[in-house]
């Protein structure tokens, strides 16, 4: 009996041990998450096109009322000749909308043709960046990393993927302090209420994927309700009750350098041309 109970020991011992380092070589085997996020970086910005969505959700409790605040838009992306579609749809604290928009290279410069339901506009843009990383939206969160950390690889949308934990500059949060502000009226009168509340903000998390095939940014996820919390919990005297109860970022990208070009229709092309502000 205690022979068997002696190779068992040895048999379990030597299948943790082969547990662990089989671990460790797998992790030994994941690339450097620095030297990845740069490269798709440079991945990204090369794109000759692509399709993306981004979707942003902030809901928060005032005083026993529920407001909401959500967006979400849809782009197809083509960098030459440089055209743009955009579809992005908006409930802003019960203030709905939609809004189709082009942005396209011309002969005699960039213009942007919009529809937000009564009719057709376009407007000369002038000297415009057309690169991926300024006109995709979910790709503008890639300025505001400050750090990254591999973590694992996991399968998103059937592609195996680095998943990398990203810390995040706290200007990731301004638009949602900026709609707390203005919904609940804090800070009223106070011209550096967002900018003072942003100094307080804790480290904030969020996570990448990036495609272990050709090294492309698939997904970025954000959770920020905690983070936009503690700062709340730091305005002295606030005598009203704000609570965050959900702030979500994320955003995708799909057919990498194989989306199809999207076409200005004509009823955009004949709209009422609108001079610039400014």
């Amino acid at each position: 009996m205690k022979r068997r109970l002696k190779i068992l020991s040895v048999f379990l011992s030597t299948f943790l041990a082969a547990g662990l380092f089989t671990g460790c070589g797998n992790a030994a085997d994941l690339p450097d998450a620095d030297m990845l996020f740069r490269e798709a970086m440079t991945n990204a910005n090369a794109l000759s096109s692509c399709d993306a969505t981004y979707q942003s959700t902030l809901e928060i409790t005032f005083e026993g009322e529920k407001i909401s605040f959500t967006s979400e838009n849809t782009v197809t992306y083509a960098a030459s000749p440089f055209i743009l579609k955009s579809f992005q749809t908006s409930d802003l604290a019960g203030a709905s909308g939609q809004t189709e928009t082009y942005t396209a290279a011309e002969d005699d410069g960039i213009w942007v043709y919009a529809n937000s339901g009564d009719g057709w506009t376009r407007t000369l843009a002038g000297e415009l960046d057309t690169t991926p990383m300024t006109q995709i939206d979910i790709l503008r969160l890639i300025p505001q990393v400050a750090a990254q950390k591999m973590i694992r690889t996991e399968d998103t949308g059937g592609q195996k993927a680095y998943k990398l934990e990203l810390t995040l500059k706290s200007e990731v949060l301004r638009s949602a302090i900026e709609n707390i502000v203005t919904s609940t009226g804090i800070g009223e009168g106070s011209a550096t209420i967002v900018d003072t509340l942003l100094a307080t903000a804790p480290e904030l998390y969020g996570y990448a994927y990036i495609s272990a095939e050709d090294g492309q940014f698939l997904q970025f996820d954000v959770d920020g309700a905690e983070a936009l919390n503690t700062i709340l919990s730091h305005i002295d005297g606030m005598d009203a009750s704000i609570k965050v109860n959900k702030y979500v970022l994320s955003g995708s990208l799909s057919s990498l350098n194989q989306a199809e070009a999207p076409v200005l229709p004509d009823e955009a092309k004949n709209g009422e041309t609108i001079s610039a502000v400014g």
